[in-house]
């Protein structure tokens, strides 16, 4: 079973290996713009195969242009390496 990561760690975490993501409601969580319907299914169909690769699916609230992106463990309820790794490759997606 994943380790649960404590609060105070999380933040630094954040801080140190993906910066453009927040700490919220005890999830790691990225906000999207696109800049067409087009680019945000595109977008979110990378997106899906990139969390049936590591067998771990983010919550996503789709709103327009907008996307926002949360994770967290369902199985433990917290935030665990297993998280940090799902939204180092989501930025690499966004990248791409």
């Amino acid at each position: 079973m994943e380790r649960i990561i404590s609060p105070e760690r999380i933040q630094q975490t954040v801080q140190n290996r993906i910066p453009n993501w927040g700490f919220l409601d005890g999830a790691l969580r990225l906000d999207l713009s696109f800049d067409s319907n087009q680019e945000t299914v595109l977008w979110l169909n990378q997106l899906t195969v990139l969390a049936e690769k590591n067998q771990h699916h983010p919550d996503l609230t789709i709103n327009q242009l907008n996307v926002s992106v949360s994770i967290f463990t369902h199985d433990v309820n917290g935030i665990t390496e297993k998280d940090f790794v799902l939204a180092e490759e989501i930025n690499n997606l966004l990248k791409k």
